[in-house]
């Protein structure tokens, strides 16, 4: 029994360095786990904003967010758990139509929008886009398409639960 947990304990150090060595874009946050919080319980020590993990919503059928365009902020709790499902998150903070227009068309223009891809506001952030997936976070002033495609080859699909898109 010793064995076993030493050796799940070991996969899990494994895997975790592994993650933080990964040389995808964007930047690398310390995984805050997993750990599901009551539907409405509020968590406010995310190392990063938008969230990449964390505690979050997992209790009710309401979580985690269908996939596609927001036109609302999804709470951090909620959009985290889209992340631990393997999901990318494509947020913003402006007013400019245009650019808006661009990320949404960007997120519809993937092979199986939108399956994994949530674009919404995010007006508590200090950056224009944010990108994140679990653990990593990219951040840009302007639309740059060849940036954002880089993120989502890199991480869409690969969060620490994988499942199917539904």
């Amino acid at each position: 029994m010793r064995a076993r947990i030493l050796g799940t304990v070991g996969m899990a150090v494994l895997a975790v360095a592994l993650a933080s060595c990964s040389s995808g874009p964007g930047e690398k946050f310390s995984d805050l786990g997993g750990p599901h919080i009551a539907d409405g319980q509020t968590f406010t020590g995310y190392n990063s904003a938008p969230p990449t993990s964390g505690p979050h919503w997992g209790v009710s059928s309401t979580t985690p967010a269908p996939w596609g365009i927001k036109s609302e902020p999804l709470p951090n709790e909620r959009q985290v758990h889209n992340l631990e499902h393997s999901g990318i998150m494509i947020q913003y903070n402006t007013e400019d139509q245009n650019l808006i227009t661009q990320l949404r068309r960007f997120a519809q223009q993937q092979s199986d929008f939108p399956c994994f891809l949530v674009v919404a506001p995010y007006p508590d952030m200090q950056f224009t886009v944010a990108v994140t997936a679990w653990g990593v976070r990219d951040t840009m002033d302007s639309y740059d398409e060849e940036r954002l495609q880089q993120f989502v080859d890199a991480y869409i699909r690969k969060g620490p639960e994988r499942v199917p898109c539904g």
